[in-house]
Parts: structure tokens; C-alpha cells; sequence
């Protein structure tokens, strides 16, 4: 490849000018390749370029773009009345399938090469079948965790928990599964469905012995609801969690989850815009965790990991200037979270926070061949700093090229698939699904809320 490699990994002095050699099994074969090439290899040229591993999103619906925009001026009362209550129910399976197939491109667009899928928008086996199909077709890696979680106001569908789980294993046990597609499931929220499900799915869900992930400690509440308490005092906390959000978590709260092997994802765009509080990383880093980020919902935020470094970065260096400020009376004379930290929190801790650090989230022999490769251009360059070039000045356009598993997926700038009928797809549901909210009177259902 030639470029620019900033591979993560402990033991490479980065960055340093390298090739990268590709087995055909997808896999990493050797970094900084010596001597030539086998005849039959495809070159990449990526001079002039920055190689890293792909971003991985600890934690995204993907199923929300035909929603973009909706909720960009909404607090969290206002998401969900707006789209979990009054916009879910209307979803079709066909719906799921065209949001979560261009939700992951959309991924991919932006350097994303792994992503959690927190499905809750599954309102039926059909529609489960239809997020599986789309997840099996987008060529992102994605850990497609399967909502347990009920849509409000929904007629039809699931009329059980144990008919969800059913269908879960049914799909866990089905064969043909495309190599990329990891299922794990998703948990219901515990302020709408109450802490007897909570300790009912976590029990179910470990009896079928997958991952799981839920959102918790995200609302100030007058009466607080702790899921760490909850399930710690039932002895169910677990390696095999990984905690969405946790803007309400004390410090005791998040040592437990970490003390118990469990593992948290920030999702800071969403965070500090709908009221859920200060983003956990720097309080999970504290409890000994590595901090890492995800997306939640593109109806309100970027869409790009981009984004979230920057606002993490920064929000992070804000609130630690703001304590040495308090302490000292003065200003700081040095910042210790460094561009570097949060490059590192979008990729690396991405593989810790998802179990996939054997695989995934660093350069290495052996490891997957998801890559990305940047063209900084004008407005990135020089390469003074070229963590500072990734965290700070780059965006999507500046995604040249991805491979995931070694199979590149966007090139020159430019995705390998169909955009054009995407875009008419995503516009049919759309229409649809906003048809259906109007003739019910509008998103903003009236319904009550926890406080």
C-alpha cells in the first residue's frame, strides 16, 4: 500500500511509512512487507495517504436514516415520544430491510468497518428476518443484536417474550449465516419496561449464551433506576455486557460493570444534546475501562464517527481543564488527552468494548483486513500531526477507500454499490412510514414518561 500506517498496535513505532500484505483469506499477512509482491496481487497505492483500521461503532440503530433530521432539535422526552412511540409502530418489515441496508452503508461510507446493531425496531418475525437480510447483504461486520424490547403502540407481531427469544434461536440456529453477521441480542429499556423484564431477558438471554447490550443510567430521574444495582444484586452482572450510555452511572455503579468484565460504549452527539448528562468516558476510564463510541441514531446525530472524536475530544479536555482550573486557580499548562487517545477509542477500544480484539481494531499479522485508508487533500495537510488529521480535521470525504475482511467496499472516494436505488428505496419508505404517522395524528404521542 505505501502509506501512512498508523496501525494502533503496542508494538509498532507509528506512524511510519509501510506496505501492508493481504492473504487471500482476508486476513493481515505481514506489515511492512519486504521484497516484491506475488504477481497476482492487487496494488493499492496509498501514497501520500493515512492507513488505519477501520472505525468500529460500539453502538447504532441502524435501521433510522429514512427518520434523518427528525430529531435533531429533540430532547430525550421528545425522542421518544416522537419516534420510539409514535413513529416505530408504522414500520414495516420492508421498511427495516432498505433503513438498516443504507444505515450500514452509510457506516461504511465513513470509514465504519464494524458495527453493533442495537435492532429496536423489530416488530415482528418478519421484521427480524428482514434487519437479518440486510445485515447479511451490506459487506460491514456487524454484531446484530436483536431487540427483546416491545414497540409501543405496534398491533400484530410478537406476542411474547418467549416467542422473541424463539425466534432468536431459530435464527441463531439457522445455517447459511454470512461470516460477517455475529448475533448477539438487545435488552428493553428498564424505565419503560420495568426491572422484573430486565432480570427476565438477562436470565434468558444468558441461557442461550450470547452477548448482550442495553441502554442504562441515562435519565435523571427524581426516583433513579440503577440496572447495575438491579442485577448486581440478583449477581447477574457479566463479561458478556456491554453498557449503552451510562450518563447517570455513579462511580461505584461503573467500577461494578468493569470489576464484572463488562464493558461501556458513549455515544456522545446523542448524550449531550438530549439531556442524558456528562458522556461516561473519562468517569469509565477512571473505573479502569477503555472508552469507546457509537452513533445511536442518525434521526439526530452525525452519522460519522468523525463527529463523535471531535465532540469527545474536546468535551473530555473541556471538563478536565474545568476541574484543574477548580482546583488550582488557574489555567492548565497541558492537556493529556491527546488527538491520538480518541483515534484509539474509535478503533482499538471499539474491538475491547465488542469482544473482537483478537479479530479486529488494530494493524497486525493475523487479524482481519479491515482497513481504511484517508486522503487527507488540501484541508487535512500538512501532516504535522496526522492523529490530529484524523480526530480534528478529516470527515467522510476524506474516506478514500475501505476493505473489510480485505474485500474493498469503497474506492476512489466512491461506494461499491447501487446508491441511486437506494436513495429511490430509502424515499419509497420514507413516504410510506411519514403517510402512516400523519394519518394517526402525528409522532408527538401524549404518552407518560418516567420522571
Amino acid at each position: 500500500m505505501g502509506g501512512l500506517l498508523l496501525t494502533m498496535a503496542d508494538d509498532h513505532a507509528e506512524p511510519h511509512i509501510g506496505d501492508i500484505l493481504i492473504a487471500a483469506d482476508g486476513r493481515i499477512q505481514a506489515i511492512d512487507h519486504q521484497g516484491p509482491f506475488p504477481d497476482d496481487v492487487e496494488i493499492i497505492d496509498a501514497t501520500g495517504c493515512l492507513v488505519l483500521p477501520g472505525f468500529i461503532d460500539a453502538h447504532r440503530h441502524c435501521w433510522m436514516p429514512a427518520l434523518r433530521g427528525v430529531n435533531a432539535d429533540h430532547s430525550l422526552q421528545e425522542y421518544v415520544r416522537s419516534t420510539r412511540n409514535g413513529v416505530m409502530p408504522h414500520y414495516r418489515p420492508e421498511d427495516v430491510y432498505i433503513g438498516n441496508l443504507v444505515g450500514l452503508w452509510e457506516a461504511l461510507d465513513a470509514g465504519v468497518t464494524t458495527v453493533v446493531d442495537f435492532a429496536h425496531c423489530l416488530n415482528s418475525p418478519d421484521h427480524v428476518a428482514a434487519a437479518m437480510q440486510a445485515n447479511s447483504e451490506a459487506p460491514v461486520r456487524t454484531l446484530f443484536a436483536v431487540g427483546l424490547n416491545d414497540v409501543p403502540g405496534h398491533e400484530g407481531g410478537f406476542t411474547s417474550l418467549q416467542q422473541r427469544l424463539d425466534t432468536f434461536v431459530e435464527l441463531l440456529e439457522r445455517e447459511g449465516r454470512p461470516e460477517h453477521v455475529t448475533l448477539w441480542m438487545s435488552l428493553s429499556d428498564t424505565t419503560q419496561a420495568g426491572t422484573g423484564q430486565l432480570l427476565r431477558e438477562v436470565r434468558a438471554v444468558r441461557d442461550i449464551g450470547v452477548p448482550m447490550t442495553l441502554h442504562a443510567n441515562l435519565k435523571k430521574l427524581r426516583t433513579p433506576i440503577s440496572e447495575v444495582g438491579v442485577l448486581a444484586a440478583e449477581n447477574l452482572l457479566g463479561p458478556d455486557m456491554l453498557w449503552a450510555h451510562m450518563t447517570q452511572a455513579t462511580p461505584e455503579e461503573l467500577k461494578a460493570v468493569h470489576d464484572a468484565g463488562g464493558q461501556v460504549v458513549s455515544v456522545p452527539e446523542d448524550e449531550m444534546q438530549m439531556g442524558m448528562g456528562t458522556p461516561a468516558l473519562l468517569r469509565w476510564e477512571a473505573a479502569g475501562g477503555a472508552p469507546s463510541l457509537g452513533i445511536s441514531v442518525v434521526s439526530a446525530a452525525s452519522g460519522d464517527l468523525f463527529g463523535a472524536m471531535r465532540l469527545a475530544l474536546q468535551a473530555s479536555r473541556m471538563l478536565e481543564n474545568e476541574t484543574v482550573m477548580a482546583q488550582t486557580g488557574a489555567w492548565p499548562s497541558s492537556i493529556r488527552i491527546t488527538s491520538r487517545d480518541v483515534v484509539t477509542w474509535a478503533t482499538r477500544n471499539g474491538a475491547i468494548a465488542t469482544g473482537q480484539s483478537a479479530r479486529i481494531g488494530t494493524l497486525e499479522p493475523g487479524k482481519q483486513a479491515d482497513i481504511v485508508i484517508l486522503k487527507p487533500g488540501l484541508f487535512a495537510s500538512p501532516l504535522n500531526n496526522p492523529w490530529s488529521s484524523i480526530a480534528v480535521h478529516s470527515a467522510r470525504h476524506n474516506v478514500d477507500t475501505v476493505l473489510v475482511g480485505g474485500h474493498v467496499v469503497k474506492r476512489g472516494g466512491v461506494l461499491l454499490t447501487d446508491l441511486a436505488h437506494l436513495t429511490h428505496e430509502l424515499g419509497l419508505s420514507h413516504q410510506h412510514v411519514f403517510g402512516q404517522v400523519a394519518s394517526h395524528g402525528g409522532s408527538m404521542r401524549d404518552v407518560q414518561l418516567p420522571t
